[in-house]
């Protein structure tokens, strides 16, 4: 009986094993696996298009730098603090850069006329500045400034204006509303109100803004110093 009842135990037993859904459970499997491959697949697809997009953009930015590099060492300041108030304009790279122009405002001291002096520098040696002066300053009084010329006194250009006004004790540089280069590699640029940007106007053409300019008297500069930079290919702004 003994013999008996294993042998039926045993074949309960391989029954129970056989009722098992193989079939179906090795289906799911191959489904999740599938499942779990085309998530890894995703993942990697996903990271590896982040990974390609930031190189992209690194590259991008490694490009605007080298494209900004000289620009970004060619910038202007006023020095209003000492006894001569004055215009500082610099180029901190060991190339030249060419057509660069300013304008700027000085302000009267009854604080209601402003001057403004267009100047054309023309090129601009490497590791060099270029000093304007408040008292090299000459404007025409009660001349409006004509949209249609530019006055090229630093270039050595010759102008009509007759300029016999010295600037007053007590004015003050009211502002810059342009400045513009090109740089080593013919590209033009320009710095409003400090910022560097990609374009500019040149020697001849291109406005001046606003209201303030069409009511301002113009004037000239009638004489430059020429300095070396103390730091040259170092410091950009």
């Amino acid at each position: 009986m003994s013999d008996q009842g294993d042998g039926q135990d045993e074949e309960q037993a391989k029954r129970w094993w056989r009722r098992i859904p193989w079939i179906a459970i090795c289906t799911v499997l191959t489904a999740l696996i599938g499942i779990a491959s085309l998530a890894f697949t995703g993942v990697a697809t996903f990271y590896g298009a982040e990974v390609a997009k930031d190189q992209l953009d690194q590259s991008r930015e490694q490009a605007d730098e080298e494209t900004r590099w000289q620009a970004s060492r060619v910038t202007y300041w006023i020095d209003a603090a000492s006894r001569t108030p004055s215009v500082h304009i610099m180029n901190r790279s060991p190339d030249p850069v060419s057509q660069v122009s300013m304008a700027f405002f000085v302000r009267l001291p009854d604080g209601e006329q402003n001057l403004l002096f267009p100047v054309a520098v023309g090129e601009l040696p490497p590791c060099s500045e270029l000093v304007i002066s408040m008292s090299a300053l000459r404007y025409s009084k009660g001349t409006a400034w004509n949209k249609e010329s530019w006055y090229f006194p630093v270039a050595g250009r010759t102008t009509s204006l007759v300029a016999d006004q010295s600037v007053p004790h007590g004015a003050w540089f009211d502002g810059v509303p342009r400045f513009d280069f090109v740089d080593r590699e013919g590209v033009d640029w320009n710095r409003s109100d400090g910022d560097l940007e990609l374009g500019g106007y040149g020697f001849n053409s291109g406005p001046l803004w606003g209201d303030t300019a069409a009511k301002a008297w113009v004037g000239q500069a009638m004489g430059t110093e020429r300095l070396k930079t103390a730091f040259c290919g170092d410091e950009a702004t």
